[in-house]
């Protein structure tokens, strides 16, 4: 198996969660600005409370290098604590929150632009927030905007855009 610490992540976060509780997957398409890059995005929403509408979302993103500028490949990863509240009693929901994990990058150029197989990890922290809109009680779309920041010193602000589709799992 070439990537056991993902497994596992998703395993563990799939146990913490109440076999009755409603967790929700989002998966769809992105962008990473300052330069662009376009990539994906999944996140796994946990309730964590019954009184309160917070939730625990472990989330992978991938970012690709454009091959015209040689740019490395981004992969921040970990998780976010939301807050989620409805739109309107016509439905929607709009979320934010706070984040932390690291961003991973693969293939790091040289001076020159040449690759070099370098990578680096970072720690980050960032805030977010989105919409969301459901067709029914069990899928729907999502849009998200996140303001990321590498917590070393004199590290990059990156900000990333998210949209696409949210499927509830467990009982309603």
């Amino acid at each position: 198996m070439k990537h056991p610490f993902w497994i596992g992540l998703l395993c563990l976060a799939l146990a913490a969660a109440p076999a009755a509780a409603q967790v929700e997957v989002k998966a769809g398409g992105g962008v990473l600005t300052d330069p662009s890059r376009l990539g994906g995005h999944v996140s796994l929403e946990i309730p964590l409370s019954d009184d309160y509408p917070t939730y625990l979302a472990p989330f992978f993103e991938y970012y690709v290098q454009d091959d015209a500028k040689l740019l490395p490949k981004m992969m921040p990863v970990g998780a976010s604590l939301l807050y989620k509240a409805l739109m309107s009693s016509y439905g929607g929901m709009v979320y934010f929150g706070v984040l932390g994990g690291l961003l991973m990058s693969r293939d790091i150029p040289d001076p020159f632009g040449a690759p070099t197989g370098v990578s680096s990890n970072d720690a980050l922290i960032g805030v977010g927030g989105g919409g969301q809109f459901g067709f029914n009680d069990r899928f729907g779309v999502f849009g998200q905007i996140r303001w990321f920041r590498l917590v070393e010193t004199g590290g990059d602000n990156n900000i990333s855009f998210q949209a696409g589709l949210a499927l509830k799992l467990g009982e309603l």
